[in-house]
């Protein structure tokens, strides 16, 4: 079980040896299924309030479907609408690659927690666009 975390890390670091790897790694399409799961599932629980048990379950339907589809529709613009020579994919290449792509949604789960999404911020410093992480806000903060 440890190995998913691992990949899961590596996937929302945009590691490209992930990608390589779990596109090879046919046995990692559950996996991929576990990712998209675990992220659609902390975005239903950061809006359960609002949603309930039901919006929760068809939003985690939902993400399922979207993923299978969005796989899909890649698929077939890479390998038949606009292919280079050397393109070489398959679908399910495409199911677990896209399915690790989503290992940053289960963030989403911070928000749930009452307070716990204040912990981390991203905000632009000095009007720069580049962009710093904070632990807590600080008396800097607008």
């Amino acid at each position: 079980m440890s190995a998913i975390f691992d990949r899961m890390i590596r996937a929302a670091r945009l590691d490209s040896h992930v990608y390589e790897e779990v596109e090879a790694d046919r046995s990692a399409t559950a996996q991929a299924m576990l990712v998209v799961i675990l992220a659609s599932v902390a975005m239903g629980l950061s809006s359960f309030s609002r949603v309930g048990v039901r919006g929760l379950l068809g939003g985690t339907l939902a993400a399922l479907v979207a993923w299978f589809v969005w796989a899909l529709l890649t698929y077939w613009i890479g390998t038949r609408l606009l292919p280079e020579p050397q393109t070489q994919a398959n679908l399910g290449q495409m199911l677990r690659t896209t399915g690790f792509s989503s290992a940053p949604g289960v963030l989403r789960i911070f928000t749930f927690i009452p307070g716990l999404w204040n912990l981390v911020i991203i905000k632009r410093s000095g009007g720069s666009s580049r962009r710093t992480v904070t632990t807590w806000p600080d008396s800097h903060s607008h």
